[in-house]
């Protein structure tokens, strides 16, 4: 099938499935690649023909008539807007909000840390759909909903524990799985995170608490730790961003407070998910140690050393070619490079550069490797 057959397989607003990140559904189309949201929060710009050629993904089929499908495509089309741009919108309509609270102090990065730790996907039975909660965002601070919404949106899918627990895992991971563990209350969750202090009293009137004063904050949201669409169907709009902003208040001052450990946890799971990528979609094995094998793990054929390992993958849309020492297998054509050495490229590559591309050129017909398509910003 031609390449732009196949592309005609892939529509925006088609959900498709991943061999490794599961369901999602496709966010934009062009120059034989789809940009997908994946059900888990991921972002990802797949080459097509790549996928399809390891098998990594397919179509998923849909109960709904062609007319049914055809009209959810067009209004994926309409309301097409990348991930990118959503998130820059919920940041600043957060900041904005809490504008009254922080004045002219600028919290961007801070809120930004805020919702970036949200969107990191943890393969923690506690935290399971806590990326989730970014959603709830989304639609509590959209325009287009009612009161009557928003209370809904807040009493049944806003967990006001999940989300400073999920802050704590990123910070210190020991705590949180003491505290999981000892089976201990929201208290320790704010009292590990350095923004209260054994002796700090959250159960007091929130009059008794000095209005300017971030304890007001975090004793309100602590008190509404089990608020459910029962108690605040009956909210004014004052009061739903009253209690809203408390909520909000106490996770930046959380984030504030270990912004530090927050942007290595983030920087350090960047590094292992790209890794990850380059891994499967290159087809190759990372040596932990050099020459770990001498057999190739596929087949068990004997490697052949190399000089020219090639490895692509792509940083904001721009593909990156790196050529690396190592072994391949003849018969299969799986390659196998030291993980540190592939750590030592990517950084000579600085790959966190917005404004730099660099492109390998092999003159030599006989490399070996294929293509990796990995992207942190899924915008085409």
């Amino acid at each position: 099938m031609k390449d732009s057959k196949k592309q005609e397989l892939y529509q925006i607003g088609e959900k498709v499935i991943h061999k490794k990140y599961g369901k999602g559904r496709i966010t934009g189309v062009g120059k034989g690649r789809i940009s997908v949201r994946f059900d888990s929060g991921k972002e990802a710009v797949l080459q097509i023909d790549i996928c399809e050629k390891m098998g990594l993904l397919s179509i998923v089929d849909s109960e709904i008539n062609a007319d049914q499908k055809d009209s959810s495509v067009r209004e994926g089309k309409e309301n097409y807007e990348p991930r990118v741009m959503q998130s820059n919108v919920l940041a600043d309509k957060i900041i904005d909000e809490l504008r009254s609270y922080y004045g002219t102090e600028d919290k961007a990065e801070e809120v930004n840390l805020f919702l970036n730790i949200l969107q990191n996907k943890v393969n923690v039975r506690e935290l399971m759909g806590v990326s989730d909660q970014y959603d709830t965002l989304e639609k509590i601070f959209d325009d287009s909903n009612t009161l009557k919404e928003i209370c809904e949106y807040i009493g049944n899918n806003l967990h006001i524990e999940a989300l400073l627990k999920k802050i704590l895992f990123c910070t210190d991971k020991e705590k949180f799985e003491k505290i999981v563990h000892e089976k201990r209350g929201f208290y320790s969750v704010l009292e590990s995170l350095n923004i209260i202090s054994n002796k700090t009293s959250l159960n007091k009137k929130i009059e008794d608490y000095d209005p300017q004063s971030v304890l007001v904050h975090i004793a309100r949201t602590y008190q509404m730790r089990n608020v459910n669409a029962h108690m605040c169907v009956k909210w004014t709009y004052q009061e739903v961003f009253n209690n809203l902003d408390s909520i909000l208040i106490t996770c930046i001052f959380a984030v504030e407070k270990n912004r530090e450990k927050l942007i290595r946890y983030l920087e350090h799971n960047k590094t292992d998910d790209m890794l990850s990528c380059i891994e499967e979609y290159n087809d190759v094995y990372l040596w932990d140690i050099k020459g770990q094998n001498s057999k190739c793990v596929m087949c068990d054929e004997k490697l052949e050393y190399s000089e020219k390992i090639l490895l692509q993958y792509m940083i904001q849309n721009q593909i990156h070619s790196i050529q690396m020492t190592g072994k391949y297998c003849k018969k299969c054509g799986k390659v196998y490079v030291l993980k540190s050495d592939l750590l030592n490229e990517l950084e000579k590559e600085e790959i966190t550069s917005k404004d730099q591309e660099k492109k390998l050129r092999v003159k030599n017909k006989y490399v070996y490797g294929s293509t990796l398509l990995y992207d942190e910003n899924s915008s085409i």
